[in-house]
């Protein structure tokens, strides 16, 4: 397992913005795994789930920056929604010509 850190969790239905700190996986870069954790469902609502992966960001909380989980990636690996890794062999860029075009 990658190192774990903490990220905080936007809580729904709370009136006002709320983060709680969780325990998550890190996966790279700003990516990361929501790992299981304790939380009590009736008193509150995360707006992700453990096991999901997030992208995570700086996000300006009361009168400090806090690394916030803001999206799902959309696959479990955590290299979906936009995040391109080029495979071995293949050019990093589309534009192969170089001329810009």
């Amino acid at each position: 397992m990658s190192r774990v850190d903490i990220i905080y969790m936007p809580l729904l239905d709370e009136g006002v913005d709320v983060w709680k700190p969780v325990d998550a996986e890190h996966l790279h870069d700003n990516v990361y795994r929501i790992l299981k954790q304790p939380h009590d469902q009736t008193i509150e609502t995360w707006k992700f789930e453990p096991g999901d992966v997030v992208i995570c960001e700086m996000v300006k909380a009361s009168d400090s920056l806090i690394l916030a989980a803001t999206r799902k990636t959309g696959a479990a690996s955590g290299l979906g929604d936009g995040l391109k890794v080029p495979s071995a062999g293949t050019p990093a860029s589309s534009d192969e010509s170089g001329d810009g075009k």
